[in-house]
């Protein structure tokens, strides 16, 4: 019986020691709101070029100037700066008028982007791409010609 009260106080003596350890004062409580030390992403338009087609990401057939019979110009954007739920957009002028605005992700870092345009018959003339950020701020312009 002494040697199961000296075990049974020997577990007391255990328990109050790992207790003591276990048991972290708590922060003290502030007042002051939690503010990020991370600033915002700064988005920006490394490259922006117009083709005829894109293959593994990749513009093909890079030119300014394209012939009427052309079928579709893809208008494509290197993006640097974006992460989870960025959002870019392409937006296509035929002259001064907007003709199509495509919303795309850049939900990297550096995301390779396109859009592309189908042509049709008398859309010649000049023409240009806006990529603008979220708050339709332009980033960067490409400009080409259809003739």
């Amino acid at each position: 019986m002494k040697r199961l009260g000296t075990i049974m106080v020997g577990f007391a003596m255990l328990a109050l020691f790992g207790l003591s350890f276990a048991q972290t004062p708590e922060p003290p409580k502030t007042t002051e709101p939690v503010t990020s030390a991370t600033p915002a992403a700064t988005l920006k338009v490394e490259k922006i070029a117009c083709g005829i087609g894109v293959v593994e990401r990749e513009l093909q057939g890079q030119d300014t100037v394209f012939a009427e019979s052309t079928e579709k110009v893809y208008c494509w954007s290197l993006v640097m700066g974006g992460s989870e739920g960025t959002t870019v957009s392409h937006v296509w002028y035929h002259g001064d008028k907007e003709i199509a605005r495509v919303q795309l992700p850049a939900n990297y870092p550096r995301s390779r982007i396109w859009s592309y345009k189908s042509m049709y018959s008398g859309w010649k003339g000049d023409w240009k791409v806006e990529v603008v950020d979220a708050a339709n701020q332009v980033l960067r312009t490409v400009t080409f010609k259809i003739q």
